[in-house]
């Protein structure tokens, strides 16, 4: 979600117009990087689970060498 320049310059305690000018590529880019590094810890925070998932197949599978049709 972006936020518009006008809701960002007072936080910063700039006017809209400045911010505009001296942080556009901030501003065109910002939320697609703040996207990518939420991507990136979702991504590791998930990755053990998977891990833990597959190691856990593979103890509780059966074993298809010793099973017979």
């Amino acid at each position: 979600m972006r936020n518009p320049e006008t809701d960002i310059a007072p936080v910063v305690g700039i006017a809209a117009k400045t911010l505009r000018k001296h942080f556009r590529d901030e501003l065109d880019t910002g939320h697609i990087k703040a996207d990518a590094k939420v991507a990136a810890i979702l991504r590791r925070s998930v990755t053990p689970i998977r891990r833990m998932a597959a190691m856990m197949g593979r103890v509780f599978a059966p074993n298809k060498a010793t099973l017979s049709i």
